[in-house]
């Protein structure tokens, strides 16, 4: 019996501890996959920084409001690819500026603005993108949120979890555009020597390439490893197959202007899941074609002009619209002499766009006067000036063309400048001999010169203040404040009338301006 009894307490024993240890087990399993677990959580929530190629640490980056930012600065530093980082602006020192230029594009950022712009060196066109958060500075240091990256710098960006990848269109050119070998064999289609413009596209993975007969087209650029043979091999895959005789991409709207027996038109480039197709948005038919809006395009017709017994080139230039008829919508015919204005001959005045002022005026040019189409080709102030802004100044970025605190502009007719509002207002007459603008601890002034020697000069936004707004607020119904189309229509007839007077009128009249300007000198120093 005992024998019996101490097996069967040996058996339970056994048993008791196998059951034991069989939880035990369980029990070490769940833990190490919680560990696993946590482990995985960690590493996907562990910022992870790569810029060209190379790890950096991730001091660089800043989270801040939901949001990762990246030091302007220090982005700078690690793409190297010719970028400069400058503080301040081009045209004075500032403490919520900054910009960055690799010789082909710049990209300027301020302090507290939701959207960033770039200008092409090649054409001063500004370009300007929208930003997920506001340029920030913490110690000292410009951040914009990384996501911006992309287009900022003209990079690829990939965003895994929270490791973000960055790669220059430099180093990207670097690793396919390399001399045929043992272990690497390019792609001989692809153009290499084109536009900074169409550089570009290598952030997006494209290239331009070449057919057979030297026609252009666009193409998805890829590479493989062969690790047994240690080889690389480039290849392309079509996007758009070579047909054209030119090609240039427009970052901004994702348009190509493309070419094709001696036409242009645009198409687009649309990317859905990584992959491209393309939209024809204006065929080609056109002398030349650029967008001045993602809907509407500045198009130009040469004629052959025999003025003088000799045969010239002369440009009309029109806005299309494009549309899902046969032909595309005509906004302005082909027959201005120029539309739109010259950015570099305004620099720093805050000019978003050349052919549109106030997000509604088109200014237009034909038989040497100036006036304004709106939006859908409405003339809202007729062809009437000698010319748009002032631009004589020395220093270029003194020259001014609109006051944006008062939404003016700067027109010149009869030898002499004025201001007039959008909405086709006298603000100022035609008395001035020049206007120039200045930065002074970081606040814009603008300066106005009149009188017959042009010896007065007066600051604009305080004459406005105390002159001009005063007079529109009391509706004394004088040309300064009237906005009603039969006083504008009287007053151009006075102007036309003034236009024909003797020949003393330059003198007198003056004269009479200098008197006037006195005179509101005079009233001005009262009011204060």
């Amino acid at each position: 019996m005992n024998l019996i009894d101490e097996s069967n307490s040996g058996a339970k024993s056994s048993k008791k501890i196998f059951a034991l240890g069989g939880i035990a087990v369980v029990i070490l399993v769940i833990i190490i996959i919680v560990l696993l677990s946590y482990s995985s959580i960690l590493n996907k929530n562990k910022l992870s920084l790569t810029v060209n190629l190379k790890k950096y640490s991730t001091s660089y980056l800043l989270p801040k409001d939901d949001v990762i930012y990246i030091g302007i600065e220090d982005l700078t530093k690690m793409l190297g690819d010719g970028y400069t980082y400058v503080s301040g602006s081009r045209t004075s020192e500032s403490d919520n500026q900054c910009y960055v230029t690799n010789g082909n594009e710049s990209t300027f950022f301020v302090v507290g603005s939701n959207s960033f712009y770039k200008v092409l060196e090649a054409d001063n066109q500004r370009a300007y993108y929208d930003l997920e958060k506001p340029i920030i500075k913490e110690n000292g240091k410009f951040y914009m949120p990384i996501s911006a990256t992309k287009t900022a710098f003209n990079t690829s960006f990939e965003k895994n979890n929270n490791s973000y990848v960055i790669t220059s269109i430099g180093t990207i050119e670097g690793a396919y555009n390399q001399e045929e070998s043992k272990t690497f064999f390019p792609d001989p289609s692809i153009v290499w020597d084109t536009s900074y413009r169409n550089k570009i596209l290598l952030k997006n993975g494209l290239v331009i390439v070449k057919g057979p007969r030297d026609e252009l087209g666009v193409a998805k650029l890829s590479q493989t490893t062969d690790k047994k043979k240690k080889t690389v091999t480039v290849s392309t895959e079509n996007v758009i197959d070579p047909k054209y005789k030119s090609i240039t991409y427009v970052e901004k709207y994702s348009y190509l202007i493309v070419e094709a027996d001696g036409k242009k038109g645009i198409v687009k480039l649309v990317e859905e899941d990584g992959n491209f197709k393309v939209n024809t948005v204006i065929n080609p038919q056109y002398d030349d074609i650029f967008p001045i809006t993602d809907k509407l395009f500045l198009i130009t017709r040469i004629e052959i002009s025999e003025a003088s017994n000799k045969k010239e080139e002369v440009k009309k230039y029109g806005i299309v619209k494009s549309s899902d008829r046969q032909e595309d919508d005509i906004v302005l015919p082909t027959e201005y002499d120029q539309i739109g204005v010259k950015m570099s001959d305004f620099p720093d005045n805050d000019l978003t766009n050349a052919y549109i002022l106030y997000d509604n005026m088109i200014p237009v040019k034909k038989n040497n006067l100036w006036g304004f189409t709106n939006l859908k080709g409405s003339v809202i102030i007729s062809l009437q000036y000698d010319d748009l802004g002032y631009s004589e100044n020395k220093n270029p970025n003194s020259n001014v063309l609109i006051i944006p605190e008062e939404e003016a502009i700067v027109v010149k007719k009869n030898g002499y400048y004025g201001m007039i509002s959008k909405t086709n207002r006298t603000l100022i007459k035609n008395t001035l001999s020049k206007v120039y603008r200045d930065v002074v601890d970081g606040k814009t002034t603008y300066t106005m010169v009149y009188g017959e020697h042009g010896e007065q000069s007066r600051d604009v936004l305080k004459y406005f203040n105390d002159v001009v707004n005063k007079k529109n607020n009391s509706n004394d119904g004088s040309t300064n404040s009237s906005s009603d189309n039969n006083d504008k229509k009287e007053e151009d007839s006075s102007n036309e009338n003034n236009t024909d007077s003797n020949t003393n009128k330059n003198t007198n009249e003056n004269d009479t301006k200098s008197a006037e300007n006195e005179n509101k000198d005079s009233s001005k120093e009262e009011d204060e």
